[in-house]
């Protein structure tokens, strides 16, 4: 029996895909004396155990806030190997699998509302940016740090195994990455070159990693339940490099990710 869900019918699909109980017949037939319509070889249904993992770590988290995280540069001529990073994170749950005694999770729930603000900013004038060179993986992802990294994360679970997880998210996330040039209009008309820039703007809401999953065949006790309903944007900007476009724009590498509802682990196998 597996069931894996990620909408607000979680509760009444679970229901309906229990498989059918064991029976147990009683001294009495399955019939209680003021049940008149009942046949007394009818058997009573065996009523599962569903408390299902004992002595195990129960989480909870509410978070009702604002987050705001900025980061600004302005009024150079030149910028140079430069790294920005703005973060904010709520509600997460972390549980390394290399702990000597790893605890057993039982039910996770979160819940959050508010918004999220993560923001960078540089400002050049003629000198233009110039970072270290890009280098990227074979399977071009960016090694080392982006010149900008907005990241916004709320509702996080990543333990080892994990049973039951409740994940209600109204959260607005904004992540912004901005690299403006600002010279002169008029003569010498200043300009500036962008070299090597990277940004990276991600927001994450209700995100579930865990490497197995509690199933049990008699009461189906796993039941992920991940309910989002908010804003979600990201957004990474290089503006021109003068007003005349006399400037130049080399090795720039953007990446704008928006994440709602994501699960990923493994279900094991279990016999019907």
């Amino acid at each position: 029996m597996k069931v894996l869900l990620t909408t607000t019918a979680a509760a009444a699909f679970l229901a309906l895909t229990l498989p059918a109980a064991p029976v147990l017949a009683n001294g009495n037939g399955g019939c209680q004396p003021w049940e008149w319509w009942c046949d007394d070889d009818d058997p009573v249904p065996e009523v599962p155990d569903c408390d299902c993992i004992p002595n195990a770590l129960d989480v909870l988290q509410n978070l009702t806030a604002a987050q705001k995280a900025t980061n600004t540069i302005e009024n150079f001529k030149t910028v140079e190997n430069v790294v920005q990073s703005a973060v904010n994170i709520g509600n997460s749950v972390s549980i390394s699998d290399e702990l000597d005694e790893i605890p057993t999770m039982g039910d996770i729930t979160q819940n959050a509302q508010g918004w999220q603000w993560a923001s960078n900013y540089i400002e050049f004038g003629g000198g233009g940016y110039d970072g270290p060179e890009l280098e990227l993986d074979e399977d071009g992802n960016l090694v080392g740090d982006p010149t900008q990294s907005a990241l916004n994360a709320v509702n996080l679970i990543n333990v080892p195994t994990l049973g039951t997880a409740l994940q209600n998210n109204t959260t607005a996330q904004t992540a912004l990455n901005t690299a403006r040039f600002e010279g002169n209009t008029y003569f010498p008309y200043w300009y500036g070159d962008v070299d090597d820039l990277a940004q990276s703007a991600t927001n994450v809401a209700n995100s579930i990693s865990a490497a197995g999953f509690f199933t049990f065949e008699d009461c189906g006790c796993l039941e992920i339940e991940q309910n989002s309903n908010s804003m979600q944007m990201a957004s990474n900007l290089i503006s021109g490099a003068s007003s005349f476009n006399f400037g130049s724009l080399d090795s720039a590498i953007q990446n704008a990710t928006n994440i709602a509802n994501s699960i990923s682990g493994s279900i094991p196998d279990v016999d019907e």
